[in-house]
């Protein structure tokens, strides 16, 4: 849910040119080493327990997100932007929209008599280890995400400001505004992974698998999580760390460790963030 804006300072052409290059190379690297995990242990989720009606109840919620990211983007090209300050209430109401898809997934597959914990795989590594090797990951997915950032902002030369969320969370840390400090925090560190792994990669992902294959649904369902952000210039990083966590899922079969993963990425962008607003680092 959060990427740092921390870029780097303006190098010299030559050295720009050269450091594109390197992290271009490592990134396409990277995603083939993904594109091959996700072939290699493909077969530690259990797409099988989802059948039509989760096709036409995930397609449903999948237009309803990309109605909102049109009209996000279509608002942000047409108008001026304008700084608009969060307020407590609209941050807790944020929250409660963020779970409201989720929870309806679940409910509808208990009604089913479809076990969340099967389809999630909740059983298959112990919740400890989960956490540690989700947590490993999202450190870990932290300096590729910002290295494909930069390079999407380097080579579109985009002025587009932070997502929305970033500046009031830099806000609130320069204005000692610890109400608003907390809530950014555990939206951004357990209400945001928790709904956004259940569908994308709980759901999303298992379901557009069955119909366009795991490799296509990773990238596709990747993308669509990185649009679902406020700015443009994130949906590259944003769609790196999807696959990271999608590797993840496929790989161990459990979301408990992509959930810890996102979590642990948006916590440590946290930290640096209010690194950044308290100056205790040159970022």
């Amino acid at each position: 849910m959060i990427l740092a804006e921390i870029l780097p300072a303006q190098p010299s052409p030559v050295a720009l040119a050269l450091w594109l290059a390197l992290f271009s190379a490592l990134t396409l690297v990277v995603i083939g080493r993904m594109i091959s995990g996700i072939r290699r242990y493909g077969v530690q989720t259990r797409p099988d327990l989802l059948d039509a009606t989760d096709v036409l109840v995930a397609s449903a919620i999948m237009i309803c997100f990309l109605m909102i990211i049109a009209n996000r983007f279509g608002a942000s090209n047409s108008a001026p932007v304008k700084l608009v300050v969060l307020e407590p209430w609209q941050l807790v109401s944020s929250m409660i929209g963020l779970l409201i898809f989720p929870c309806a997934v679940v409910l509808m597959m208990i009604a089913r008599n479809v076990k969340p914990v099967d389809v999630f795989g909740l059983g298959k590594v112990r919740v400890g280890r989960a956490c540690a090797v989700g947590a490993g990951i999202g450190v870990l997915a932290l300096p590729l995400t910002l290295a494909v950032k930069t390079i999407t902002v380097h080579l579109t030369d985009s002025h587009e400001g932070s997502q929305q969320l970033v500046k009031a969370f830099s806000t609130a840390v320069s204005g000692g505004a610890w109400q608003m400090f907390g809530l950014i925090a555990l939206s951004a560190v357990v209400v945001a992974p928790l709904s956004e792994e259940v569908l994308f990669r709980g759901y999303f992902y298992p379901v557009l698998g069955r119909w366009f294959g795991r490799v296509s649904a990773s990238f596709l369902a990747a993308v669509f999580f990185g649009a679902m952000h406020d700015t443009l210039t994130d949906i590259p990083g944003l769609a790196v760390l999807a696959l990271c966590l999608t590797v993840a899922y496929e790989r161990t079969g459990s979301l408990i460790v992509p959930l810890a993963g996102h979590a642990c990425f948006n916590a440590v962008s946290l930290l640096l963030l209010w690194c950044q607003a308290k100056n205790i680092l040159p970022l």
